[in-house]
Order: structure tokens, then C-alpha cells, then sequence
């Protein structure tokens, strides 16, 4: 019932929001997969459980509110800064999600640049990261 009130109050006033300094609003889905847009002229408007995002170029996009996880500001377009995972020299085990190993690669940039779309966790000697391949 509250979701309900919020979207109709959403969709009878306006409300100007300021990004501050971050260049892009994140919208990421159910399934872990984000959307970025320029936040400079982004015009977001509900019409029942529909998000509709207009960029400053009058493109659009909609989304059922329904599926997404979450909307953030961001000042990198995935909302993810850069990753420095490597160490001179240090190899990169990967496995996939389901624990099976994937390979080993001399530098995380050569295993992105390697492996099919995916979620993967790489091993070194000093760090684990999980990692997505897009």
C-alpha cells in the first residue's frame, strides 16, 4: 500500500533533484543488470509501476518498476569505480560461480578479455575479487 501512495504522489507533483557531482544515474534491475544514463537534462517521470527516463537527446527508456533493485547516482557509468586487482607478476585464478575453475591468467585483463559474458571470482596471491564480464 505504501509503494502505491508513493508512486501516485510521484505522479501528481514534480520534483527537481540534483545529481551534485555525479555524471550519471544508475538503474540496476533484478538480475544485476545496470543501465546508465547522463545525468545532465535526465527528465524521470511514473505513470503507475512505469519508469520512464528521458535523456537531455529526448531518448527514452522505460522500466517496470516491479524489476528493478535499486537507482543510485554515480560518477562512473556501471556505478563501479576501477579496480585495481592486479599485482606485478601475480597470476589470476578464475572460477566460474558454481566453484569449476575457468583457467589460469597472467593479469585480470586477460582473463576479462578471455572468458565469455559471466560471473567469476578471481584469486591471486593477496586479493579475491568477484567480477563481472559483460
Amino acid at each position: 500500500m505504501k509503494k502505491v501512495l508513493i508512486f501516485l504522489l510521484l505522479a501528481l507533483t514534480t520534483i527537481t533533484v540534483s545529481a551534485g557531482n555525479y555524471d550519471y544515474l544508475v538503474i540496476l534491475d533484478n538480475n544485476s543488470n545496470a543501465t546508465s544514463f547522463a545525468s545532465n537534462g535526465l527528465t524521470l517521470s511514473y505513470s503507475g509501476t512505469t519508469l520512464t527516463v528521458t535523456t537531455a537527446s529526448g531518448s527514452s527508456s522505460t522500466f517496470d518498476t516491479k524489476l528493478l533493485s535499486k537507482m543510485y547516482f554515480s560518477s562512473t557509468t556501471t556505478g563501479i569505480a576501477a579496480i585495481n586487482a592486479e599485482v606485478d607478476g601475480e597470476s589470476v585464478h578464475v572460477f566460474d560461480i558454481s566453484g569449476r575453475p575457468r583457467g589460469t591468467f597472467n593479469s585480470v585483463a586477460e582473463a576479462i578479455g578471455k572468458l565469455p559474458k559471466g560471473v567469476y571470482v578471481m584469486k591471486g596471491d593477496q586479493k579475491t575479487i568477484k567480477m563481472t564480464v559483460k
